[in-house]
């Protein structure tokens, strides 16, 4: 493989890890792209869901790294991802055996408040716009079904959507469920291998927001992205006056359907403060 050492960008998903991503490639690293996604694995040609096991896996976790121009690989991963395709053994073998643990950076991403996370995910499935850019049209990206939804449950909340009210307390209430199980198997995994990582927070990602604060505009991730690269170890910085592409997404919308779930998980008694 090319790349010798691995940044590794863990979590959960609509925790901004985009937006950190792209400053981090600003910054001179090669971008960490979403090891699992179906479009990578289906560049790839090889097949993970055939129960080929911790070998094919391995195959795949060294074809991707070998694709870097670099030294260095970047890597995301969710967790939903780890435990779909089965991938703690192999992932454990790659940053404790093969590579090393003085040759793996990590970082954790989670948020605070899991019902913006939870509306953040229920809406980008349900539209299909998992990303905003200023400069371009982001893709589309329409799947037939959801890491935490049974089937036709995605099917029935574009209906929702189409008729002009997407909430669903079941749907938010399962979502931020598994947002809580990853986060914990997450710190698991981490204290199990013994993986150094740092934590941080969409919150402060997207704290400092151009034009209408938590509304609209982008985020100024520079110093959040300093503090990676120090972790990292990386001797790079972030560009003077950096401006991200990506736009914050969540809206009035988001804020109103967040609150309707937390008022409505206290009045069933359900919210047990998880995280």
């Amino acid at each position: 493989m090319k790349a010798t050492e691995l940044y590794l960008v863990a979590g959960t998903a609509r925790t901004g890890s985009n937006v950190l991503c792209h400053a981090l490639a600003a910054a001179g690293l090669p971008r960490a792209e979403e090891a699992f996604s179906r479009a990578t694995i289906q560049e790839s040609g090889l097949r993970l869901s055939d129960g080929g096991g911790k070998a094919d896996i391995v195959r795949y976790l060294d074809w991707f790294m070998s694709r870097s121009q670099d030294t260095r690989c970047g890597m995301k991963i969710f967790w939903h991802q780890v435990s779909g395709y089965g991938l703690e053994a192999a992932l454990e073998d790659l940053l404790a055996g093969r590579l090393g643990p003085e040759k793996v950076k990590m970082v954790f991403l989670r948020r605070r408040d899991t019902a913006l996370q939870a509306v953040s995910t229920l809406r980008a499935y349900a539209t299909g716009a998992f990303a905003a850019r200023s400069d371009r049209d982001e893709a589309r990206y329409v799947y037939d079904d959801a890491y935490w939804a049974a089937p036709g449950v995605l099917a029935a909340a574009r209906e929702r959507m189409a008729a002009g009210d997407l909430y669903d307390f079941d749907d938010l209430d399962c979502i931020e469920r598994q947002i809580a199980e990853s986060n914990a198997a997450w710190l698991h995994f981490f204290q199990r291998t013994g993986t150094p990582y740092r934590t941080y927070y969409y919150e402060d990602l997207a704290a400092d927001v151009a034009g209408t604060a938590d509304v609209a505009g982008t985020a100024d991730v520079a110093g959040t992205a300093d503090a990676v690269l120090q972790w990292f170890g990386y001797d790079a910085v972030m560009p003077s006056g950096y401006q991200p592409l990506l736009l914050v997404q969540r809206d009035e919308d988001s804020y109103r359907m967040a609150a309707r779930f937390r008022a409505e998980q206290q009045q069933k008694g359900q919210h047990d403060g998880r995280s």
